[in-house]
């Protein structure tokens, strides 16, 4: 649907002083730009928040420019309105967004209904009063056409058995007597379920399954016993026996809703029966592979779960198979289903990827391959559209174990907005804290005073010596192919060397894998530069590692600055995260403010 022509909305005479407004997205799928222009109004900016899920609310903070706003509407919201702060003369203002191929009227009896029932109490402070959700939500009723009639029925009839359940049981049971559709028979067997009417509940179910055999909710109603058993018993003969009665049962149903609704129950049946199937010599696999997509995604990864502790090789066996299904499968069967929008098709594609990507990680973690756990984790935790705390705990445990502090930092910087997260990561934080406060310390006080005597190679198999380094500001870069951090700090050097590189300031990287002038190590050294985009380095070599004692040299990547006294002002062992590029960057900036007071 494209609505990048929703024509602005025009809001007269609000005759507001707010500072503030406050802008509320909710409801079907849609997306696009709009424009909002509000005439009368002091506010200067304004606050939308907008549902990314049933569960979750987020927001953001946009400009008014007097008192016009441009917002971009994502999936998964239509009904706007904008509600003002309190100290603002008209609290709620209601709008309407319309344009070719879609009109929408927010509704200040619905958004109050739902407000008074308790949704959105965080955002507006409103305590639940069902009395008044009720009457909010009858006003709605009489004066437009609902929206998303099953959506408001539930939450509409669930505010009223609240209110006064002895007369709605009154009006159920009238209605018993009619129903002859299928929504009428799941609208009666909810609500008397819910008021504990079982026994009529029960009633109406078997009408309803008669009635409507093909219907997937008759189907959930018919096959629940069966089900039921499957779960509770332990014996996997009988369940087994439970499948292929199940099978049988199901087997003249027609219709895509319903067998996808039959393919899930099938899927849930299967992961019980995976040890059976392979003792019994049965093609498990091949059965998985008879459903949708998304459902042998799901098979594999459930599967798998349920294993880890005991069985992590086969269980990873099991992830394989479901990162094997393609995502222009799954994008195909989600396209099947209009409500989705082709980004979001790709979105929920990725999102089945979700939990295969995070029980991998699980099991890498177990295996201490922590590289290989941080960059599943990594995929989960971009995926995880709910975040779930064990998903980003599961990543900064694999970020721990590798000592990656930027990463870990950076995550936590974003997961504690989100997520409460227990101890151990406050702990682990104040640990990398602390590190960076020490290197920082040693970073100021360098172990060498002066510029040492040391020789270098050059790629062309000629010596260079610190010699020439006199009267020079000089900036060495000791570091390995092998070393991640190494090539980490590559960016910052890069830009270091284009801001400051002058005749008079010098440059060099100086690699310590080479121990004779041999060719595989100059292109594995030039892969690191050159592939990366950094030519324009003056690479040295340290053949018989002499430079690297000479500056004494303990770990990598080591980084010094040597002023054109021949003194060195900065000496850092290993990589300091993003905060090097600055301690460098100040370093510098004093030498050459330093410089141009002596040559005055």
């Amino acid at each position: 649907m494209n609505l990048k022509s929703i024509i602005p909305l025009l809001l007269v005479g609000l005759g507001s002083t707010a500072q503030d407004i406050d802008i509320f997205v909710a409801g079907k799928n849609w997306q696009g730009e709009c424009n909002y222009q509000i005439e009368n109004t002091s506010a200067s900016t304004a606050r939308v928040f907008y549902y990314k899920s049933d569960y979750q609310i987020d927001s953001k903070n946009i400009q008014l420019d007097k008192g016009e706003a441009n917002l971009m509407i994502t999936p998964n919201t239509a009904l706007v309105l904008l509600y003002l702060k309190e100290g603002s003369t008209d609290k709620h203002i209601w709008v309407s967004i319309e344009n070719d191929s879609l009109k929408v009227q927010a509704n200040k009896h619905l958004f109050l209904g739902n407000a008074y029932a308790g949704q959105y109490s965080d955002l507006t402070g409103i305590d639940t009063d069902f009395e008044k959700a009720l009457n909010f939500y009858d006003t709605y009723k009489s004066e437009t056409s609902v929206i998303d009639p099953k959506l408001f029925s539930e939450r509409y009839w669930s505010v009223k058995r609240t209110v006064d359940s002895s007369n709605v049981l009154h009006e159920l049971k009238e209605r018993m007597a009619l129903v002859n559709n299928a929504d009428e028979y799941e609208f009666l067997i909810r609500n008397l379920s819910a008021l504990g009417e079982y026994e009529k509940s029960e009633q109406l179910k078997s009408q309803f399954v008669k009635n409507f055999p093909n219907h997937p909710e008759a189907i959930e109603m018919a096959t629940w016993d069966l089900r039921k058993e499957s779960y509770i018993t332990k014996d996997n003969n009988e369940r087994f026996q439970l499948y292929k009665k199940y099978i049988d049962q199901v087997s003249h149903y027609k219709g895509v809703k319903s067998l996808e609704r039959i393919d899930a129950h099938k899927a849930q049946f299967l992961i019980r029966l995976y040890d059976f199937y392979l003792k019994k010599g049965h093609d498990w696999h091949k059965e998985v592979a008879t459903f949708s997509p998304s459902n042998q995604v799901y098979v594999y990864a459930i599967t798998a779960s349920n294993m880890i502790q005991n069985n992590p090789f086969e269980a990873m066996a099991l992830i394989e198979k479901a990162l094997e299904v393609k995502d222009e499968s799954l994008i195909k069967e989600f396209s099947k289903n209009s409500i989705f929008l082709p980004e979001e098709q790709k979105r929920m594609a990725l999102k089945c990827k979700e939990l295969p990507y995070f029980l991998k990680g699980k099991i890498h973690l177990k295996s201490k391959l922590y590289d290989l756990a941080a960059e599943s984790l990594e995929k989960a935790v971009s995926l995880n559209e709910y975040s779930f705390p064990d998903y980003y705990e599961a990543y900064l445990d694999a970020l721990i174990a590798l000592n990656d502090k930027d990463n870990f930092m950076s995550t936590m910087s974003l997961v504690e907005a989100k997520s409460k997260l227990s101890e151990k990561y406050q702990k682990a934080k104040e640990e990398f804290l602390n590190q960076e406060k020490e290197a920082l310390a040693v970073a100021m006080n360098p172990v060498l005073e002066k510029l040492p005597l040391a020789t270098f190679d050059t790629k062309e198999g000629a010596k260079l010596s610190t010699d020439r380094f006199k009267n020079k500001t000089i900036v060495i870069d000791f570091w390995s192919n092998s070393c991640d951090k190494c090539v980490q700090s590559f960016p910052g050097m890069y830009y270091l060397q284009k801001v400051y590189a002058k005749p008079d300031v010098e440059f060099y990287l100086v690699n310590v894998d080479a121990w004779q002038f041999d060719d595989a190590d100059f292109r594995a050294a030039n892969f690191n530069l050159q592939e990366r985009g950094y030519a324009e380095f003056t690479q040295l070599f340290d053949f018989n590692g002499s430079a690297r004692k000479a500056f004494k040299v303990e770990s990598l990547p080591s980084k010094i600055i040597i002023d054109p006294n021949g003194d060195i002002k900065y000496f850092q062992d290993n990589y300091m995260g993003v905060n090097e590029v600055e301690e460098l960057e100040k370093v510098l900036k004093k030498i050459i403010k330093d410089q141009g007071k002596t040559s005055k």
